[in-house]
């Protein structure tokens, strides 16, 4: 059985799957508290399938661009559960997971992310080889339709304000898929880290990591006479 663990916003993703396929899914909204809810909810979705995680042969887990504390978070986990259990880790970039979801357009896919006051996103046409037509990059709404030409999906996990402001750049041969219909799926990524797993395209847990399209902001410590963050 493989788990896959998704944590690259502020959701909480979980699926399982085996040689029968989907075998469970969740995903829930945790704010920034990916450290506090995922191991529990791990324990949830696997007594529901009335196993432990001694049936846990493979590790898939997102690797952002996304959320710095929730990436951090599940990539962590992912790694420690591999090492503990002697199984399969695959890290599978968080767009390129997503865009698998719309694949079967048979159009190129476009997924973003919000990035502050910019986004990120990437391009991906699973028609052609290699399938990443456009990088992750860090860039702006209005940029799109020069890097998206033509007919396209466009999806992601956006804030209802930034989708209208898309939809105001969008072309009118853009499929836009937003809301639970793009909401992005645990399910597809235990199907994408199923396949690599089936196939050998395992990662080392001693060098996969994170995702980071640029460095995370950390706020330094407020200075007071008494130091750093006060009395």
């Amino acid at each position: 059985m493989l788990i896959a663990i998704d944590t690259a916003d502020e959701y909480i993703g979980l699926a399982a799957y085996g040689e029968r396929g989907l075998l469970a899914e969740e995903a829930w909204l945790v704010g920034q508290n990916h450290s506090v809810e995922l191991l529990p909810g791990l324990e949830r979705l696997l007594r529901k399938l009335r196993t432990d995680v001694r049936a846990i042969r493979a590790v898939g887990v997102s690797l952002g661009p996304g959320s710095f504390n929730g990436i951090r978070v599940g990539v962590s986990t992912a790694k420690a559960l591999a090492y503990g259990l002697g199984a399969a880790l695959i890290g599978v970039p968080t767009l390129e997971a997503h865009a698998r979801q719309f694949a079967a357009f048979g159009l190129p896919v476009c997924c973003i992310q919000p990035a502050g006051r910019e986004v990120v996103f990437a391009v991906f046409d699973f028609n052609r080889e290699p399938v990443r037509a456009v990088p992750e990059r860090v860039g702006r709404l209005e940029e799109l339709p020069a890097l998206v030409p033509g007919p396209a999906v466009i999806s992601g996990s956006l804030p209802a304000d930034r989708v209208e402001e898309l939809k105001r750049h969008a072309r009118e041969d853009w499929v836009v898929v937003f809301g639970a219909a793009g909401r992005r799926r645990p399910a597809v990524l235990a199907e994408v880290a199923w396949g690599r797993f089936v196939s050998g395209q395992t990662d080392d847990p001693a060098t996969l990591e994170p995702f980071y399209v640029r460095p995370p902001q950390v706020t330094p410590p407020r200075r007071t006479p008494f130091g750093p963050g006060g009395p």
